[in-house]
């Protein structure tokens, strides 16, 4: 089977090919290499590496960095929100670059557009203290040179030829997807204006999903939306088809973002919304807890919707620096701060910035997966925002409060009560408190007095 994607300007697509049985070859994917992607510092194709589920319990620590620090090679933005290349055609927030990481997912390809630790591409925004003359031929060269993505940590061999490049998967690197499927790594690529990414598989496809990011992509050579097998081939089915999972795309990705699924021999089960089988937007296959609602995220203006599946059940023993990931249940405001799904960890361990910001103006903040110590994404790029970290902080500590505030209140009612009671058990106070014995010992005598001369009166 082979699929062509067109893109519009601006689009980022994440698919993943669920296979009925594993090929007997190899799994292909070509991918073009354009000029303008280069220059637009981002990579053509990225494969992200799929954490074994079967190795878990998986700790990964998500630490935010220093808002004031900026990456090498970034050069002096005159805005204070990026260098050169967030000068490119975009969204008002970054350019191509930025595009690139709409998804959420991270990779080579949000390395080259955020940690610029040296490659060809990251050349191509030039040094904020050369001329204009060095940075067009740094520009020029970047531009000429081919860009390698990183395919060989998810098991991916990549070859370099004159029309783009070609990366070729063992079998042996699928994924169990359950029900006799296996899964490939997710793959994202960001589009160019008139990219055109053939995708050859080498096996029979069961289920492709393409998840954008503010542009459509277009299946060239197949419909828009396909039917599964057994459902009514008409025009009223796909159309029901169609606008079932339209519905489902703007409820987990906001508007403006649509998701174009493929479906090709699906054996009759719903592809996206089965309690068995989900694809979700990075790509993994799991079974959901019951019940499942959907969680909307807005990050920064500009950007796309974050995903996140939660359960309708929130512990407050759960904090922000330490929640469990994989039954996602938490409260919606603390979903702010909690890792998306897409990181496949089963425990995430989230450590918010606490350092001074000495810088004016604002700087695009940025975070870093610690575990590896090399990939950092833009905090767009993930989920988490400053504004809904910093709310969720302050209505935990706001709620610390409360509670101490009525145990205080709790212990001072005790404390009254006990000596309350302690008073009434005596009835008067003992010698000794204030009172002389014998002026006790006279009172006592004359309300006796007052008792035995009542007596006569109250005889009939």
């Amino acid at each position: 089977m082979v699929t062509v994607l067109r893109g519009e300007e601006g689009a980022v697509v994440t698919y993943q090919a669920l296979l009925r049985e594993p090929p007997g070859g190899t799994l292909e994917w070509r991918l073009p290499l354009e000029a303008d992607l280069a220059a637009a510092r981002t990579l053509p194709g990225t494969v992200f590496e799929h954490v074994d589920r079967a190795t878990a319990p998986r700790v990964t620590h998500l630490v935010e960095r220093d808002p004031c620090e900026r990456d090498e090679g970034d050069g002096a933005p005159e805005d204070g929100e990026g260098g050169a290349a967030d000068e490119a055609p975009g969204d008002g927030e970054g350019g191509a670059a930025d595009e690139a990481s709409g998804d959420g997912e991270g990779g080579a390809a949000d390395e080259a557009s955020g940690d610029a630790e040296g490659g060809a591409a990251d050349e191509a925004s030039g040094d904020a203290e050369g001329g204009a003359a060095d940075e067009a031929s740094e520009s020029a060269a970047s531009a000429a040179e081919p860009v390698q993505p990183t395919f060989a940590r998810s098991g991916f061999d990549v070859t370099a030829g004159d029309e783009g490049l070609v990366a070729t998967l063992a079998t042996s690197a699928l994924i169990p997807a359950g029900e006799g499927r296996w899964a490939t790594p997710p793959l994202r690529i960001p589009m160019g204006p008139l990219a055109e990414v053939p995708l050859a598989f080498g096996g029979e496809v069961d289920l492709l999903l393409v998840v954008l990011d503010r542009a459509r992509v277009a299946l060239v050579d197949r419909p828009t939306w396909a039917a599964p097998t057994g459902a009514e081939t008409n025009e009223d089915g796909l159309a029901a088809f169609g606008e079932r999972y339209e519905a489902a795309a703007d409820e987990v990705l906001g508007e403006g973002s649509r998701v174009l699924l493929e479906a090709v021999e699906t054996l009759g089960a719903d592809p996206l919304l089965s309690d068995r089988v989900l694809a979700t937007l990075g790509g993994d296959v799991v079974e959901l807890p019951e019940p499942v609602v959907v969680t909307r995220l807005r990050l920064r203006a500009g950007s796309s919707l974050a995903l996140e599946r939660v359960a309708p059940v929130y512990r407050p023993e759960w904090s922000l620096e330490r929640a469990p990931v994989a039954a996602h249940e938490v409260d919606p405001v603390a979903a702010t701060g909690v890792a998306m799904n897409r990181f496949r960890a089963e425990e995430l361990v989230f450590r918010p910035w606490d350092g001074e910001a000495a810088c004016e103006g604002p700087v695009r903040d940025r975070w870093r997966l610690d575990e590896e110590g090399a990939a950092r994404w833009p905090v767009r790029a993930l989920g988490p925002v400053a504004a809904g970290i910093e709310s969720a902080r302050r209505e935990r500590n706001q709620v610390a409060r409360t509670v101490e505030a009525e145990q205080r209140e709790q212990r001072e009612r005790r404390e009254r009560e006990a000596a309350a009671r302690e008073e009434a058990g005596c009835g008067c106070s003992a010698p000794g408190d204030g009172v002389p014995a014998g002026a006790l010992i006279v009172l006592l005598l004359f309300g006796r007095r007052r008792q035995l001369g009542s007596k006569p009166s109250q005889a009939p």
